[in-house]
């Protein structure tokens, strides 16, 4: 209920900024664009409405059989612009593919990956130099995040003894997330 009503409350805010006509200057800021992330958006809906009308859906891959829950389904990322990972790509991953809930050594494993990262993305600024050790650590937290929203997931066969750990990992995962992007953004790294 809070998070609708912030959630209603940033809605009104934003369509206000982008009606009025006095802050109009806001609207065309490079900050803003960055904060919200505006123009990755664009590119991916562009790419998804490419990739749709070629019959690849946006994954760029064929639609995948129902019920698979294939670990191999989630591919590596592509580490582009200042989205290298993303809470709503992980959500949509997690919801079209239904993949396979962690159990406790490779959600412990999954756990010491956000741990990693956060440590990695405190001791980073823009001009940190992105190392391919640091590509492969946000990489498996890509393809990690959907299983971890998985065995989060509240259900009559989950293993309950996880879930408060995974929804604990999912959101340090996701705040990692914005400090890792905020820091790619920053270095205009494409």
């Amino acid at each position: 209920e809070t998070v609708k009503s912030r959630q209603q409350q940033l809605e009104r805010y934003m369509t206000t900024i982008l009606s009025s006509e006095g802050l109009s200057a806001i609207v065309k800021s490079p900050q803003l664009d960055e904060f919200l992330m505006i123009s990755d958006r664009i590119k991916q809906i562009q790419g998804d409405a490419a990739n749709a009308g070629n019959g690849q859906g946006p994954a760029g891959g064929g639609a995948g059989g129902e019920g698979s829950n294939s670990e191999q389904q989630v591919e590596e990322p592509v580490l582009e612009g200042s989205k290298v990972l993303c809470a709503e790509d992980a959500q949509r991953i997690y919801e079209r593919m239904n993949p396979q809930p962690f159990d406790e050594p490779s959600l412990a494993q999954a756990e010491r990956d956000v741990i990693q990262l956060g440590h990695v993305a405190r001791a980073m600024d823009a001009k940190s130099k992105i190392t391919p050790e640091h590509r492969a650590l946000i990489g498996r937290c890509r393809v990690a995040w959907p299983r971890i929203k998985a065995t989060g997931h509240v259900h009559e066969r989950c293993n309950f003894a996880l879930v408060p750990r995974a929804l604990q990992c999912d959101e340090d995962l996701a705040r990692v997330a914005g400090s890792v992007s905020s820091i790619w953004g920053l270095r205009g790294f494409k």
